[in-house]
Protein backbone atom coordinates (compact mmCIF):
# COMPACT_ATOMS: atom_id res chain seq x y z
CA UNK A 1 0.00 0.00 0.00
CA UNK A 2 2.55 2.23 0.45
CA UNK A 3 3.68 2.09 -3.34
CA UNK A 4 -0.10 2.82 -4.13
CA UNK A 5 -0.07 -1.07 -5.24
CA UNK A 6 -2.98 -2.99 -3.76
CA UNK A 7 -2.28 -7.06 -3.28
CA UNK A 8 -3.87 -8.60 -6.13
CA UNK A 9 -6.37 -10.41 -4.42
CA UNK A 10 -8.21 -6.52 -3.61
CA UNK A 11 -9.40 -7.04 -7.18
CA UNK A 12 -9.24 -11.18 -8.00
CA UNK A 13 -10.56 -12.27 -4.87
CA UNK A 14 -9.90 -14.40 -1.52
CA UNK A 15 -6.50 -16.53 -2.91
CA UNK A 16 -6.53 -14.56 -6.39
CA UNK A 17 -9.69 -17.09 -7.13
CA UNK A 18 -11.37 -14.48 -9.41
CA UNK A 19 -14.37 -12.67 -9.44
CA UNK A 20 -16.46 -12.48 -12.70
CA UNK A 21 -15.08 -11.59 -15.96
CA UNK A 22 -13.53 -9.03 -15.62
CA UNK A 23 -10.94 -10.61 -12.71
CA UNK A 24 -10.27 -13.87 -14.25
CA UNK A 25 -8.33 -16.60 -11.36
CA UNK A 26 -4.59 -15.86 -11.33
CA UNK A 27 -4.12 -18.95 -8.45
CA UNK A 28 -2.09 -22.00 -10.24
CA UNK A 29 -0.90 -20.27 -13.29
CA UNK A 30 2.26 -20.73 -14.35
CA UNK A 31 4.91 -18.51 -13.24
CA UNK A 32 6.29 -17.87 -16.58
CA UNK A 33 3.05 -16.82 -18.00
CA UNK A 34 1.73 -14.91 -15.02
CA UNK A 35 5.13 -12.56 -15.32
CA UNK A 36 4.87 -12.61 -19.44
CA UNK A 37 1.35 -11.05 -18.70
CA UNK A 38 2.33 -8.24 -16.44
CA UNK A 39 5.37 -7.44 -18.39
CA UNK A 40 2.87 -6.69 -21.26
CA UNK A 41 0.45 -4.85 -19.03
CA UNK A 42 3.30 -2.09 -17.97
CA UNK A 43 4.40 -2.11 -21.50
CA UNK A 44 1.14 -1.46 -22.47
CA UNK A 45 1.24 -4.03 -24.75
CA UNK A 46 -1.55 -5.99 -22.97
CA UNK A 47 -5.17 -3.67 -22.68
CA UNK A 48 -8.70 -3.84 -22.08
CA UNK A 49 -8.87 -4.17 -18.57
CA UNK A 50 -11.35 -2.05 -16.29
CA UNK A 51 -10.24 1.74 -16.24
CA UNK A 52 -6.61 0.38 -17.03
CA UNK A 53 -6.28 -1.24 -13.41
CA UNK A 54 -3.38 -3.85 -14.87
CA UNK A 55 -1.48 -0.75 -16.48
CA UNK A 56 -1.48 0.89 -13.68
CA UNK A 57 -0.40 -1.30 -11.16
CA UNK A 58 2.36 -3.40 -13.22
CA UNK A 59 3.87 -0.32 -14.09
CA UNK A 60 4.87 -0.09 -9.89
CA UNK A 61 6.12 -3.19 -10.81
CA UNK A 62 10.39 -3.56 -10.99
CA UNK A 63 11.60 -6.64 -12.58
CA UNK A 64 11.83 -8.43 -8.96
CA UNK A 65 8.18 -7.49 -7.72
CA UNK A 66 6.94 -9.16 -11.23
CA UNK A 67 9.01 -12.33 -10.24
CA UNK A 68 8.06 -12.30 -6.99
CA UNK A 69 4.24 -12.03 -7.93
CA UNK A 70 4.33 -14.41 -10.61
CA UNK A 71 6.04 -17.10 -8.32
CA UNK A 72 3.39 -16.84 -5.30
CA UNK A 73 0.12 -16.35 -7.35
CA UNK A 74 1.65 -20.17 -9.31
CA UNK A 75 2.51 -21.23 -5.71
CA UNK A 76 -1.45 -21.41 -5.13
CA UNK A 77 -3.78 -24.36 -6.04
CA UNK A 78 -5.57 -23.44 -8.83
CA UNK A 79 -9.56 -23.03 -8.85
CA UNK A 80 -11.23 -25.91 -10.22
CA UNK A 81 -12.00 -25.42 -13.57
CA UNK A 82 -10.31 -22.66 -14.47
CA UNK A 83 -6.98 -23.83 -14.74
CA UNK A 84 -6.09 -22.23 -17.86
CA UNK A 85 -7.39 -19.08 -16.53
CA UNK A 86 -10.73 -19.34 -17.90
CA UNK A 87 -14.28 -19.95 -16.59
Amino acid sequence: WQQGTPACVQCHGPDARGIGKDFPALAGQPAGYLQDQLTAWRSGKRQGDPQGLMEAVAKRLDESDLAAVADYLASLAPVAGKEDGHE
